[in-house]
């Protein structure tokens, strides 16, 4: 058996075209592709073996680098942006499950099949930008638009807000928690999701990049934040910080007026800080100790592999109260969905019958301990 004729064999995804022009002959190609030593990405597109990921994530990357060398005016979008620049999804599935997805210019041919997608569309030169490995890709905020455009509030939120996180983190050095909350990093990141907006003349984002906020760390706290806007609840505050009084304890997400809202998800994990309290500030050892405590939402979240969340899967969102019970003499935790599943369409709808009234026990108010000296009467 003849010895094949050793050649360089390619770690990107590298066309039949440009291997033969590089002297490599038709034969040598298919004496390496019977030895297993290339693999056919797609058709015309090869790669060395050992470049091939096992893991399904690392495949669709490899894939829309492959269908990019087969179309050189191509940039990948959508999804295969989305997992190549890190966007999470706001719903169940994972990107790398969906079809490899890429942009043409406009003057291109729209065509989808089960592997591959290829959208037309302008790609102005602010909109795209190159990958660690330098292949075209489109920004943070084209992509989020692009996947957000059909979605409602809550779903399109997730995605502009993780948008903007990367957006506001691109803008400093070293970013910090409180850069996300910085007014102009903040409004920077928002013009640019409305210029990808513009471009794509996707219009009904409007009421979603009004409500942007980076410092929304989590998909369920986006989700929350767009759900408490369709049934009209007060929007808190997010990723409060420490206590100027005590020796300060930050990441609580939600909290602020017009109630004092401390809520968590349950098992999220949070960055803790030490804050030297201020000269004349009562220590924690003197602060009465009040019956407010974080309250942790359930979620199955993790059945999904999407970490923890709001009741999803479950009753849909829901708010946790604690407070004292007069009848049993201690504090219970109550539960008030915000929202049910449709099954006529598939997804959560804000409640029937759900008031934005802050004496019912509907919206999260401040907790009393009538047991507390500063409570009783007379």
């Amino acid at each position: 058996m003849r010895t094949p004729t050793p050649w360089i064999l390619p770690s990107q995804p590298i066309a039949r075209t440009d291997l033969l022009a590089s002297g490599v002959s038709a034969r040598m190609l298919r004496t390496r592709l019977g030895s297993r030593d290339l693999v056919q990405v797609r058709r015309g597109v090869y790669v060395r073996t050992d470049a091939w990921p096992t893991d399904e994530k690392g495949q669709h990357i490899v894939s829309t680098r492959a269908e990019l060398t087969a179309h050189s005016s191509a940039v990948a979008s959508h999804q295969s942006a989305a997992l190549i620049l890190g966007l999470p999804t706001p719903g169940f599935g994972s990107w790398e499950e969906q079809p490899v997805s890429v942009t043409l210019p406009v003057n291109g041919h729209s065509t989808s099949s089960a592997t591959a997608i290829h959208h037309t569309g302008p790609l102005p030169a602010g909109q795209v930008q190159r990958d660690k490995e330098g292949y075209l890709v489109t920004t943070p905020a084209r992509t989020a638009v692009d996947l957000a455009a059909d979605l409602p509030l809550p779903e399109a939120l997730v995605l502009l807000d993780s948008a903007a996180r990367l957006i506001c983190a691109s803008l400093v050095n070293q970013v910090r928690r409180r850069d996300y909350a910085n007014p102009q990093l903040v409004r920077s990141a928002v013009e640019l999701l409305e210029q990808a907006a513009t471009t794509v003349r996707a219009t009904r984002l409007r009421p979603a990049l009004a409500l942007v906020n980076p410092s929304r760390e989590s998909v369920a706290e986006s989700l929350s934040a767009g759900h408490m806007q369709l049934v009209g609840l007060p929007t808190p505050l997010f990723q409060a910080g420490p206590d100027p009084d005590g020796q300060g304890v930050s990441g609580l997400p939600l909290g602020g007026p017009p109630s004092d809202r401390r809520m968590r998800w349950g098992g999220e994990v949070r960055q803790r800080q030490r804050v030297r309290p201020r000269e004349g500030a009562r220590t924690d050892a003197a602060r009465p100790r009040l019956p407010v405590r974080p309250v942790a939402g359930e979620g199955d979240h993790a059945a999904a592999g999407r970490g923890h969340g709001p009741d999803r899967a479950g009753a849909g969102l829901v708010i946790h109260q604690f407070g004292f019970d007069e009848g049993c003499g201690r504090y219970q935790v109550s539960r008030q969905p915000v929202s049910e599943f449709d099954e006529s369409c598939g997804r959560y709808e804000p409640r029937s019958g759900l008031q934005n009234d802050h004496n019912s026990r509907r919206t999260v108010e401040p907790l009393h301990d009538p047991r507390h000296s500063d409570h009783k009467s007379g």
